[in-house]
């Protein structure tokens, strides 16, 4: 699967009804490039989904938490977000 917004502007047809990103990713961390999909979505007038699960919660305190560098953006100061959700359903309500 391609993340990058070269391969997004490729695969964008007149039929796309939302963009969904992570921010991070659950199971290895990684950010999707939030930035260049909000250019993306503001270009093409669709929404953007930012789906934070357990990053909505820990991505604003990293640098407090004393991490050296800070996050990308990933929230609504991100012109193109419209949506987001952050819930800890991997973790807190998973079976032991």
């Amino acid at each position: 699967m391609c993340l990058t917004n070269d391969c997004t502007t490729y695969t964008y047809t007149d039929i796309n009804v939302q963009l969904v990103a992570s921010a991070p990713s659950y199971p290895n961390g990684l950010m999707d490039p939030l930035s260049e999909l909000s250019q993306l979505a503001l270009r093409y007038n669709i929404p953007l989904h930012v789906d934070a699960c357990l990053g909505g919660f820990l991505l604003p305190f990293v640098v407090e938490a004393g991490v050296d560098e800070e996050p990308p953006l990933f929230d609504f100061r991100l012109p193109g977000v419209s949506s987001i959700s952050a819930d800890t359903h991997k973790v807190v309500q998973s079976s032991p």
